[in-house]
């Protein structure tokens, strides 16, 4: 959804109609195998090839590891997610990556993300707030993509400093919902990383066992994971909030309490 919207408002709808890939307009900038772990700056320049202007860079990497500050010429889009459904979309995911013989038990999946990872969903959600007074930094919430879209749209249009006209705006509003996104956009190709993933009923079609296009549809639309349940959600929701407050402690701030205050439904 937040790609989608990007590339409808920066294009004004122009770009990414019918047959639409979103990842030919996005540049992914992630982690790899190499120094670090670290994209190095030359990948990162190769995004000035890509056709939407600004060019945007997509990432899932923390604010630390990037040169987020007032001094920036880039702006900075955060989109934060429920705790709870950002897990159980990681889990969706995880069956997709690896097939259901070899992941790993539900309880052992979430204390890796919530408990053994050194960068979990707190530490991403504590670094970037405290950023949020940033003139180039812009906060959104998914639910609020899901629920008010077309308030969202406007104040992200505003933030990158293009004007929309009413008919663009509920262009950009529509095309960025799951319903368009499965009519219009491309299913990617992937590599299986494992002779389990992704289940073949899946599969729109194949060169391989290992090269494969996702029929998206089926996809999003099989419920692929177990649900998170109710004691599950409470300890995802409750060391969530206890990992904000101990960064919180060892900053010397209070922005983590203020980020638990201004979106209560996260930890409760």
């Amino acid at each position: 959804a937040g790609m989608l919207m990007l590339v409808h408002l920066l294009s004004k709808g122009e770009l990414c109609q019918e047959g639409c890939d979103p990842h030919k307009f996005v540049y992914a900038f992630e982690f790899d195998n190499g120094k670090n772990g670290m994209m190095s700056a030359t990948s990162l320049s190769n995004s000035s090839n890509y056709p939407t202007q600004p060019r945007v860079i997509m990432t899932h990497m923390p604010a630390v590891h990037l040169d987020a500050s007032e001094h920036s010429k880039g702006k900075y889009l955060i989109i934060i997610r429920d705790p709870v459904q950002q897990l159980q979309s990681l889990r969706t995911m995880e069956f997709f990556m690896v097939g259901h013989i070899l992941r790993l038990p539900l309880d052992a999946f979430i204390t890796i993300a919530t408990e053994t990872r050194k960068t979990g969903w707190a530490d991403h959600a504590h670094q970037w707030w405290r950023l949020r007074n940033l003139p180039n930094v812009k906060i959104i919430f998914y639910e609020d993509m899901q629920h008010r879209p077309l308030e969202v749209v406007q104040e992200v249009a505003q933030f990158v400093d293009v004007q929309l006209n009413d008919k663009q705006l509920q262009l950009v509003r529509e095309r960025m919902s799951k319903k368009w996104a499965l009519e219009h956009v491309d299913g990617q190709q992937y590599q299986a990383l494992t002779p389990f993933s992704p289940p073949p009923f899946i599969r729109e079609k194949s060169g391989s066992m290992s090269h494969f296009i996702v029929d998206q549809s089926k996809f999003f639309s099989t419920d692929l994971s177990e649900k998170i349940s109710s004691e599950q959600e409470s300890r995802i929701r409750s060391l969530a909030k206890a990992k904000i407050l101990a960064l919180d402690k060892a900053q010397d701030t209070t922005d983590g309490a203020n980020f638990i205050q201004s979106r209560p439904s996260y930890f409760h």
